[in-house]
């Protein structure tokens, strides 16, 4: 529906990006003018404002252009409501949110009556990020775990071929030993991360079954959702088969041409 354009309110607390892009409401703009469609606005209607909810560049390119309507796509709401819409807004359009972002509309989130208990699972659902992401921005010391672990492998790479460059070889047998991967089975230090994250993810899941008045209900909601994971997975294994398959295939082929014209 057409709303009027000076009814919409920005001051919400939806917008999460740190600055608008100004380079894009200009592009916005022109395209306008050239007669290029663009999607309708999303904003919340509480029964005298709108809260502004996806669609801020479009928005200022529109101000620009002196436009007194717009097109919305307008729910009933309030601003609250249209502050957990903008979570999971331009997560799949527009300018992608930068990490910084990403952490404010988290930190957000996790300040919202009724989110502080959610879990990771969900405030990551909620604000369309990575579960990981959401346990760094909640748990700031996970963050500095992983940060020094990233700077301890960062160094001891840098000291490794310090050595390595500094060594003379004659021996052009033993040179190339001496690159040959190093057989090591004991864990890094991101892997040892990446199972405690992991652990911390079950724990989480089966924190949140035990903690419900429903333990069966999501526990076949946690079953369906695994299913479903594990069918993509399978899909896309699947398909890398197939490519697989494909590329044998072709060497098969580029083979016989060869021999061919070797004579063979």
């Amino acid at each position: 529906m057409k709303i009027k354009i000076d009814a919409v309110r920005l001051d919400g607390g939806t917008q999460f990006r740190k600055v608008l892009n100004q380079e894009t409401i200009l592009e916005y703009k022109e395209a306008m003018e050239e007669g290029a469609n663009f999607p309708n606005i999303a904003v919340r209607h509480d029964g005298s404002n709108y809260w502004l909810i996806d669609g801020f560049h479009r928005y200022h390119a529109m101000k620009l252009l002196n436009f007194r309507e717009i097109e919305a796509d307008v729910k009933s709401g309030t601003r609250e409501d249209a502050v957990l819409d903008a979570l999971g807004a331009n997560s799949d359009h527009g300018i992608p949110l930068t990490n910084s972002e990403k952490r404010i509309k988290v930190e957000v989130a996790l300040s919202l009556d009724g989110l502080q208990q959610k879990s990771n699972y969900e405030i990551a659902k909620l604000c369309r990020v990575s579960q990981h992401f959401v346990s760094t921005v909640r748990n700031p010391a996970t963050k500095q775990r992983l940060d020094e672990n990233r700077a301890k492998s960062a160094a001891k790479k840098a000291s490794e071929h310090s050595v390595n460059s500094g060594k003379k070889t004659t021996d052009p047998i033993s040179n190339k030993s001496d690159n040959l991967p190093k057989s090591d089975n004991t864990p890094s230090d991101e892997e040892m991360m990446a199972l405690e994250l992991a652990e911390e993810k079950d724990r989480e899941i089966m924190n949140t079954l035990l903690d419900s008045d429903d333990k069966l209900k999501d526990a076949y909601k946690e079953i369906k959702r695994l299913n479903l994971l594990n069918a993509r997975y399978e899909v896309r294994i699947e398909g890398l088969m197939n490519e697989r398959n494909a590329a044998a295939k072709m060497v098969t082929k580029l083979q016989k041409a060869l021999d061919k014209l070797q004579g063979k």
